[in-house]
């Protein structure tokens, strides 16, 4: 995921064989604030702030955390 941080655009990168299925943003209180299925994902309506987002892929997930600045 890049770039971190970032107000703009949030970019994530998967391996050639790896589908995307969907992107969960979660906040610092664990409620789901925005949801999307591209690799691009625009997150400048969202607060300023730290984000846990939830990547979802048919081989599994993962959760990294981003700064919104």
């Amino acid at each position: 995921m890049y770039p971190n941080p970032t107000s703009e655009n949030l970019t994530i990168t998967l391996e050639n064989n790896v589908a995307l299925e969907n992107v969960n943003f979660y906040n610092t209180l664990g409620q789901l604030v925005k949801t999307s299925n591209t690799t691009t994902t625009n997150i400048s309506e969202l607060a300023k702030g730290n984000y846990f987002v939830e990547v979802i892929t048919k081989q599994g997930k993962a959760t990294k955390t981003i700064v919104i600045k």
